[in-house]
């Protein structure tokens, strides 16, 4: 699991006869988990004589892999004078990515894994046989951005920014099986009361993306805000 907090904050002010401010705050966090998880009985011969559930033969593969991520950048500037300019921009930039990789800056497939299988082995179980894979990764992630200026005087103006981008991606692969070998029909067999053979995946992504710019002015103000998400599962 990865928990991951990324602040930034600036503050300009200026004054005199001609004020001028400007500030700027970037944060940014990248957060990546690659696994394989596997559970498996290979080339194996597996026997219980117990009765009930102690004679119950399990295989089980769970992968939780999580990612909370905050990322929040403010910026802020103020001015005064018979002339006064404000400039200011905030940006915030998360990617947070399970089962891709990184191939420069740019994400490539490289799929976790969550697998329970029994491959060439037999099993002469006196109870059930279970075989179950569970994905539940989980991507939870808070990327905002804000942008203030103002500007006082005879001639004022203000120019803010704010942006945030999210790019959150969960790529997993859930197998559960049983698995022969085609030139030896014998090397596999199974003997149980029951056998369940179950792979479930659940992940899940939840994001919150916002970016707020403003200026005030007593002439000219210009304020600019972009938002961009990608979420893939």
């Amino acid at each position: 699991a990865i928990d991951s907090l990324a602040i930034a904050a600036s503050v300009a002010i200026g004054g005199g006869l001609v004020g001028v401010g400007i500030s700027g705050a970037g944060a940014v966090a990248t957060n990546v988990i690659l696994n394989h998880t596997l559970t498996h009985v290979t080339d194996s011969d597996l026997t219980t004589t117990a009765s009930g559930t102690s004679g119950a033969v399990s295989v089980t593969a769970t992968d939780s892999a999580a990612i909370k991520a905050v990322v929040a950048a403010a910026s802020a500037a103020i001015s005064g004078g018979f002339v006064g300019v404000s400039a200011t921009v905030g940006v915030s930039i998360a990617r947070n990515l399970i089962g891709w990789a990184f191939d420069g800056l740019t994400p490539v497939s490289s799929p976790s894994e969550v697998q329970a299988f029994l491959l060439r082995s037999t099993v002469d179980a006196a109870g059930d046989l279970t075989l179950t894979a569970t994905a539940s990764g989980s991507i939870d992630a808070i990327v905002v951005a804000f942008s203030v200026a103002l500007a006082g005087g005879a001639v004022a103006g203000t120019l803010t920014g704010a942006g945030s981008t999210a790019d959150n991606r969960v790529q997993t692969i859930v197998h559960a099986y049983v698995q022969g070998d085609p030139a030896d029909a014998t090397a596999t067999s199974v003997g149980a009361t029951t056998t369940r053979v179950g792979a479930t995946d659940t992940s899940r992504i939840r994001a919150i993306v916002g970016a707020a710019s403003l200026g005030f002015a007593a002439g000219v103000a210009v304020s600019y805000t972009h938002l961009r998400a990608h979420e893939t599962v």
